[in-house]
């Protein structure tokens, strides 16, 4: 399996990824989805689509602070999913971060999500108890 992080052009692709993905865990916690919000996400986040064997499979998104690169968005196709995509894509997110300069890798997760367990296997630990979501680290640096 090969895996490349190509830059993103496709936002309706992303967005439409990451509504989907996000649908369930957004009904449970009553949240709606705002186009307006992810459009201006689109401008100010580095988008890269997540391509395995020339097939693009999923987008990751990041922003950044002083000292940490924020994964903002994993977003992976279902029949992707569980295969390996997402380990390999955080690892690269990890590099990233390193390459970048950044201290640490941070990310939000809702609880419930089984993808916790997978953030948790590759080093991030609970930084912050949020109302709706956590927010994980891990040092890169």
């Amino acid at each position: 399996m090969t895996t490349q992080y190509c830059e993103a052009q496709d936002k309706a692709y992303a967005r439409q990824i990451t509504q989907t993905n996000m649908a369930e865990y957004y009904r449970t916690h009553g949240i709606n989805w705002d186009d307006e919000m992810f459009d201006d996400s689109w401008e100010h986040f580095e988008n890269f689509d997540i391509v395995v064997d020339d097939v693009r499979v999923g987008v990751i998104r990041f922003s950044r602070s002083d000292d940490a690169l924020y994964l903002r968005d994993l977003q992976v196709e279902p029949q992707y999913q569980n295969g390996g995509v997402g380990t390999q894509a955080v690892m690269w997110a990890k590099e990233y971060a390193n390459q970048l300069g950044m201290s640490q890798l941070r990310l939000r997760v809702f609880p419930e999500n089984p993808v916790k367990a997978l953030y948790i296997k590759l080093g991030f630990v609970l930084s912050h108890q949020m109302e709706v979501v956590e927010e994980m680290m891990v040092d890169v640096g």
